[in-house]
Parts: structure tokens; sequence; C-alpha cells
């Protein structure tokens, strides 16, 4: 304890006692302090060593979480070639929702989620899925040319899980037009256009499987066998013909894999009817 009074006391009084303190603390088995330089070395030599660690990780890792992601992206732009997925593309919007879960008013706390849907008039009416829009308290919608509007009024039928919007102070929009779910049968082939995995207008390829009733909605629902990601909630599905067919709003796990399901657009037409004539 002597020596290392030394030490401090030398440190202190402009170094007078360093060598001598030294010499009594080797003689002593201990080591003297550090200087700053040699602390500094040290902390980058673990530093770099942390950072050569953390590398090897990540590239062995990298494949798996970033390789899917990249194969999604080029067959999406390789699909996007096809004239049909080219013009529904403009059309399909991405919903910014800021909503309060829980009944609190006002809420303790707002949460941020995105989700997808698609123009189907020039003068701004958004079809999306009731459950993108449920307790929101802000919707923002952008368009891919990067226009963004505020919505002004929004229609939900959640026994269907479906939901249409109206645009403030919108006008010549791009359009998506619907068709006629009755024409799909199964094995057609359909095209989805979305914002999957935060990614904007990915375009994937798949077939419709078969119908089933969805409760309260006269026109069945269709099975899609077709990659759907969390955020393509809300996003079309188009036919061969070109025309909108139905609307993502779940997907389900089967023995073979997942499925997409969406609302037929025949059924979006019966909603519409009860939204224009309100």
């Amino acid at each position: 304890m002597k020596q290392m009074y030394l030490v401090r006391r030398g440190v202190l009084q402009g170094k007078p006692y360093r060598a001598k303190a030294v010499f009594h603390l080797r003689r002593a088995g201990l080591r003297p302090p550090p200087s700053k330089k040699s602390r500094f070395a040290r902390r980058f030599i673990a530093l770099f060593l942390a950072l050569v660690f953390a590398g090897g990780v990540a590239l062995t890792v990298w494949p798996r979480l970033y390789l899917p992601s990249l194969d999604f992206v080029f067959d999406s732009a390789r699909i996007s070639l096809d004239s049909r997925v080219r013009r529904l593309q403009p059309a399909v919007v991405t919903l910014t929702v800021l909503a309060s879960p829980g009944q609190e008013d006002p809420p303790r706390f707002l949460v941020q989620q995105r989700g997808t849907g698609f123009n189907i008039d020039p003068g701004g009416l958004v079809v999306t899925n009731s459950h993108v829009v449920q307790d929101a308290r802000r919707l923002v919608v952008r368009f891919p040319d990067g226009s963004v509007f505020s919505v002004e009024n929004s229609y939900v039928k959640p026994e269907c899980d479906l939901a249409v919007l109206t645009l403030a102070d919108a006008s010549g929009l791009p359009v998506a037009h619907l068709g006629n779910s009755d024409l799909v049968v199964e094995g057609d082939k359909i095209f989805v256009v979305g914002n999957p995995l935060g990614i904007d207008k990915i375009a994937v390829t798949g077939v419709a499987g078969r119908r089933f009733h969805l409760s309260d909605c006269a026109s069945p629902a269709l099975e899609l066998f077709a990659p759907i990601h969390p955020g393509n909630s809300g996003s079309p599905v188009m036919d061969v013909r070109g025309e909108v067919v139905g609307v993502v709003f779940a997907t389900v796990k089967v023995e073979d894999g997942d499925r997409g399901l969406a609302i037929s657009s025949n059924c979006v037409r019966e909603f519409l009817q009860t939204v224009r004539g309100s």
C-alpha cells in the first residue's frame, strides 16, 4: 500500500518519485498503472476484436436473412415487366396509420403501422381492410408517385374485413378497375401488388384456389396460392384480364404451406353501394 501511495503522490507533485516508486512496485511483484496511451491501445484492440467477431457472425447468418428478400425483390422486378402489373401499380397506395390500441381517451400511447390499399376513383376512393385502419387516430395515404393525402371519411365493414376511405382534395388519381370475381376459377393465374415487409410496389404471382364463404358476405372469398407477407393486407388481387378480383385480408396455415385469403371484388361492389348510398 505504501508503494501505491508513492505513485499517486508522485503524480500529484510533478512525478518526483516516479522512478523510485516504479522500482519499489516491481520489487514487490506489482505493475505500475498503465499510461493513457496504453489504455487507449488496449481499448482499441478490444473493440477491433469485437467487431471482427460480430462480422463473422453476421457473415454466417447473412445469407439466411437477406437472400430470400433479395430474391423477393428480383422476382417482383421481373413480374413488373408485365403491362397489366405496370398499369395497376400506380393505383396501389401505402397506408400509414397512427392507432391507439385500447379504449383510453386520450390514449396513453400510439402505435404506427403500415398497410396496403388501392384507389378505384380519380377523386380518391381507396379500398383496404378494416383491420388495417382499426383504432386509427390519423390516416395518411401515399401514392407511388409521392403524392400524399389525408383521409376525409372512412367506412368499415368488419364482418368482411373491408374498409373504404375517401380522400380529401383529390382529383385525377390513377385507378384500379374492379372486375367480376365470379369469372375466376380454380387454377387461374393471378397477380398481387402490395407493400409487404416495408417494401413498396412488390408484385407476386400465383394461382387462384377454391372458394369459401364468409359470414354476412354474399360473394365467396378466394384462396390464393401466392406468397403473402405482413404488409400485404389490403393488396389488390388482379386476374389475367387486368382487373381486380379480390382484396388480400389474411393468410392461413395448412399442411403443405401457407395460403393467402382474399375478399372477392363482388363483395367490395356490394359494400360500395352502401357507402355511396350513405
